[in-house]
């Protein structure tokens, strides 16, 4: 949700969707320069949130952000805009500040790995209040965290353990391109290779059942999710629900009213 004309028109807008779940930049996506939030904007946020619907807000660092990069420029770039990122979503009892891990470019992952997971350290210095997740990745252009075990490096670099109880927010969105092409091209929920059946199994998933999901589709005309895709993923989730009790009924099994 577009933060523009202040913090609280997030929660507006994604109340507006029907959300409960929520994803913002604190600052604009594609510039290093931070945005200052008075302390009012800050405050009316929280309220807001508070009379909302909104149950979790996201808060997703800017795309030129790169904590693996062999450019100490751009390494501590990243550095200053990732603990802005972490104190913004600290002021506004974010749920999580979520991070691309970096990109080792044409270098060595293992080295990428370890500038990352030390540029991750000192910003958690920081900012320990708020908690940091690391995005897995479709892999292209030398991208981390295309597999579970980069992930589990880069969370050994910061003193943590990989696992499913790790997990701590989704991201839904179908596919334009098929399993193991490595390319992050995004399609409206059902529209992709995914389809309703694969979305629905997603949003069903026992572990994920209280996560907080949020839809990174790009809707019609590149307008973001809209109202009635918000609700689409709802019912998939419901529907991917039932599918899942039912076949835990094994087959030839009979209820207790029935025998």
């Amino acid at each position: 949700m577009s933060p523009a004309g202040g913090l609280p028109k997030a929660i507006e807008r994604g109340t507006e969707r029907g959300c409960r779940a929520i994803q913002i930049f604190n600052q604009s996506p594609r510039r290093w320069q931070p945005t200052t939030h008075a302390e009012e904007e800050l405050a009316a946020f929280r309220e807001a949130m508070a009379a909302s619907p909104i149950e979790a807000v996201l808060v997703h660092t800017v795309y030129l952000l790169n904590c693996a990069s062999e450019d100490p420029d751009i390494r501590a770039k990243s550095l200053t805009s990732l603990t802005q990122s972490l104190r913004v979503g600290e002021q506004i009892g974010a749920a999580g500040v979520v991070l691309h891990p970096g990109s080792a470019k044409s270098g060595a992952a293992q080295n990428a790995i370890r500038r990352a997971g030390a540029a991750i350290r000192e910003a958690l210095r920081e900012s320990e209040r708020c908690p940091l997740q690391l995005e897995n990745t479709a892999g292209a252009g030398g991208t981390l965290g295309r597999s579970i075990d980069e992930l589990a490096e880069l969370l050994r670099e910061v003193g943590a353990k990989v696992g499913l109880q790790r997990i701590r927010s989704l991201h839904l969105n179908d596919s334009q391109t098929q399993l193991g092409s490595n390319r992050d091209r995004h399609a409206n929920v059902g529209e992709g290779q995914l389809g309703e059946a694969g979305c629905a199994a997603f949003l069903a998933a026992p572990a994920f059942d209280a996560l907080p999901c949020v839809l990174e589709t790009p809707g019609e005309n590149r307008s973001g999710a809209s109202a009635e895709e918000v609700a689409l993923a709802e019912r998939l989730r419901q529907r991917g629900i039932a599918r899942r009790r039912g076949r835990a009924r094994a087959p030839g099994t009979r209820s207790a009213a029935g025998q």
